[in-house]
């Protein structure tokens, strides 16, 4: 059942092909989430609904087929104009009863998945954050700098607390230690608080609205990072 579920739906398939090295890139980029993996700690199943859905928001097309078998009431369909090839055949403009040879471009409309109005604004908090977090991230202790994805990872792993999420890792500084500009610094700081504590919500949506379907998805995205 698991199997026809995630592995012959080709289209969540290739959701879950995006999720799981995303989740471990995450891993690798995080010590503390790769403790909690390690030693499969309690915390990483409150954390993981969170990087999941920053997945989601930092790249919607690829993770949608997934995210939406588990809050379908969250997306919406829209109507997608796709061409089908060319006809090189019409009727002649000055004598009907004649045919021309002529390129004519053929389309249909496809029904296709899209987030909700809900879903679309938690996106523009993160495209938000995201771009104000690549002009302030400081370079690490390791002399990189990580990109606003990392950082955002991290702050997920940390939870709300802006001071405890930088402690939960060691290659991210906290937002100020930049040399940019403070006011730069303070407005990243609180795009990426307020799009934190937005995504609690969800999260917690997440697990509750099915939490069958989400355990069994968890123990998917578990196993595959494991083996992977």
């Amino acid at each position: 059942e698991i199997g026809a579920r995630y592995i012959h739906h080709e289209d969540v398939l290739h959701s879950l092909c995006y999720l799981v090295p995303q989740l471990q890139r995450a891993r690798g980029a995080v010590p503390a989430l790769a403790e909690m993996c390690e030693d499969c700690d309690a915390e990483l199943f409150l954390v993981l609904p969170r990087i999941v859905l920053l997945c989601l928001l930092c790249d919607p097309a690829k993770a949608i087929e997934l995210l939406r078998r588990l809050l379908p009431h969250r997306f919406g369909q829209r109507s997608v104009p796709l061409s089908t090839g060319r006809l090189r055949c019409a009727r002649s403009s000055s004598s009907p009863d004649l045919f021309r040879e002529a390129e004519i471009p053929l389309s249909r409309v496809e029904i296709r998945p899209c987030l909700g109005p809900e879903l679309q604004a938690l996106t523009e908090k993160f495209w938000r954050a995201e771009t104000l977090l690549a002009s302030t991230t400081p370079v690490a202790a390791d002399g990189n700098r990580p990109s606003a994805f990392d950082v955002l990872i991290q702050r997920a792993v940390g939870g709300l607390d802006r001071k405890a999420s930088c402690r939960s890792g060691d290659n991210v500084r906290q937002l100020g230690d930049t040399g940019v500009d403070d006011s730069a610094c303070e407005a990243a700081a609180v795009a990426v608080d307020d799009l934190m504590h937005e995504l609690e919500s969800w999260s917690m949506e997440l697990q509750r609205h099915s939490p069958e379907d989400w355990n069994e998805c968890v123990n998917v995205l578990v196993q595959c990072m494991a083996r992977s």
